[in-house]
């Protein structure tokens, strides 16, 4: 891997830990959102594993923000909506997950992000 490569996918792990944290995601339930294992959000936010483009488009809609500003391809990364998520989750969660997470997922959100 070239060194540039290696700061590119470097520079968006770092991006989706930010993310993450400011969503109040817990990297295990963003892992199982996602349908991935901890140690690869590890990886992903570390820069060790590469994210696909499908997963990066995924990342961005549940964090509701472009995928230029979770690559870090715009000037800042503050945004009105960075430390939520998006008002149209739930629908998400149904498309993307079985009902048995999603019951256990959304006790994590009423539990951890309500405070």
């Amino acid at each position: 891997m070239i060194e540039e490569e290696r700061d590119f996918y470097l520079a968006i792990g770092k991006n989706i830990k930010l993310f993450r944290e400011r969503s109040n995601f817990k990297q295990d339930a963003f892992a199982q959102l996602l349908g991935l294992s901890r140690a690869s959000i590890v990886n992903i936010e570390k820069g060790r594993q590469n994210p696909s483009l499908f997963l990066i488009w995924k990342m961005s809609k549940i964090f509701d923000i472009s995928i230029e500003k979770l690559c870090g391809l715009t000037d800042t990364l503050d945004s009105p909506t960075v430390g939520r998520l998006s008002p149209n989750i739930e629908k998400r969660l149904n498309e993307i997950i079985e009902p048995d997470i999603k019951m256990k997922l959304t006790k994590f959100f009423v539990d951890n992000l309500s405070q």
